[in-house]
């Protein structure tokens, strides 16, 4: 198995393990979290219009040894964000080619295919 399948399968185990505590849980959050979210914040890039969504970007430790993190660049939905899905986009070397056709075949809960809302965009997901 390759670098880019184990770090698919952890960031995937991951977010799925966030999902199904929240849910099971209730939404509580450490002071600690919430800290780290703000810090992440991204309030404004050079050139770019004022948005109405919150986005964040940063890095995410995969291998604190050796010093690996993944850069993450997450954008909010526009419309309910805390009720849509979360889509994870992957862009990689040569051998995530199969994972990320995977991600790009994403199909939404009514069965469309998200290519076939060109004017949507990806408002209508967490990415």
């Amino acid at each position: 198995m390759g670098l880019c399948s184990v770090i698919l399968n952890f960031v995937v185990h991951v977010l799925l393990l966030i999902s199904f505590t929240k849910e099971a849980l209730g939404v509580t959050i450490s002071r600690k979290v919430l800290a780290e979210q703000e810090a992440d914040i991204v309030h404004g890039l050079p050139g770019q219009p004022e948005v109405k969504f919150k986005q964040y970007a940063g890095y995410i430790t995969v291998n604190e040894t050796h010093g690996r993190a993944l850069f993450y660049w997450f954008f909010e939905a526009t419309h309910k964000p805390e009720q849509q899905p979360l889509l994870l986009w992957l862009n990689g070397v040569f051998s995530c080619e199969d994972e990320e056709k995977i991600i790009k075949q994403s199909y939404k809960e009514n069965g469309t295919k998200m290519d076939d809302q060109p004017k949507d965009g990806f408002k209508n997901v967490d990415t």
